[in-house]
């Protein structure tokens, strides 16, 4: 005797998505999502910056603390202009 049926198969996987990908669908979404949706993501980026701990920050020398002081001012005069 033979069955027909149907089975759901899982299967956990692994991907990469750059950021480039993320601003692009963010970008792609209608108004009323894109704000929000690229406000969720600074929240993170922030949340981020915020727990590096001080021992981390220790480890880092001047030239890298530089990068991020320097990148982070750069943001800082854009999201400060008008």
């Amino acid at each position: 005797m033979q069955v027909r049926t149907t089975i759901e198969i899982s299967q956990e996987v692994q991907v990469e998505v750059s950021l480039d990908e993320v601003m692009a669908e963010i970008a792609a979404l209608d108004a009323p999502e894109r704000v929000p949706e690229a406000l969720r993501l600074l929240s993170l980026c922030m949340g981020a910056v915020m727990k590096v701990p001080d021992a981390i920050l220790a480890e880092m020398n001047t030239a890298q603390k530089k990068v991020i002081t320097d990148a982070l001012r750069a943001q800082l005069a854009r999201y400060e202009a008008p």
